[in-house]
């Protein structure tokens, strides 16, 4: 005679669905809020760095009276290992973002990749001061599509809902 064994355990093909569902909601979700997170953290690199050149060029202009179109010039560190730098010496890139100054500017983009850097090609942030003389900040987002978490980003950063300046490839949103 067949007897049920008591104590065969285990789990039903119905509870381990359930248990994948729940687990690809929970991700559906964190996925998003990581990416934003890593944003933040590297747009926060970018942004610092934007502001110590920044002032490094007025320190600069104090002294020469003019602004350098090269960062070696600046009293400035820049961090340690660069993947390229610009035969200019006004531009340095690295495995995430680019930095770099001209005479009447001071920016570093955030990019997809590395390889990103040549072309300035799509998916940047760039943390931006216009003009030395009067400057102005600007969170600018360039690539296609435009309507993802960077953009979404820049609008947070800036605590601005519509952008200062648009087009179909671009956006800005001033400070």
């Amino acid at each position: 005679m067949n007897k049920i064994k008591k104590g065969n355990k285990g789990f039903t093909l119905l509870e381990l669905l359930v248990v994948v569902l729940i687990i690809g909601i929970l991700a559906a979700i964190a996925l998003p809020q990581y990416k934003m997170a890593v944003l933040k953290s590297r747009f926060s690199t970018i942004k610092t760095l934007t502001n110590s050149i920044y002032n490094a060029q007025k320190e600069y202009y104090l002294i020469n009276s003019r602004y350098s179109s090269r960062l070696d010039n600046l009293s400035i560190d820049m961090p340690a290992n660069p993947s390229f730098i610009y035969p200019s010496g006004n531009t340095y890139a690295y495995k995430n973002y680019i930095c770099g100054t001209q005479t009447d500017a001071t920016f570093c983009k955030l990019m997809k990749n590395e390889k990103d850097y040549n072309g300035y090609a799509g998916y940047t942030i760039y943390h931006y001061w216009g003009s030395q003389d009067s400057p102005v900040r600007l969170c600018y987002v360039h690539g296609a599509p435009l309507d993802d978490y960077r953009e979404k980003f820049c609008k947070m950063e800036t605590g601005k809902k519509n952008a200062t300046t648009a087009s179909t490839s671009a956006k800005s949103y001033q400070y």
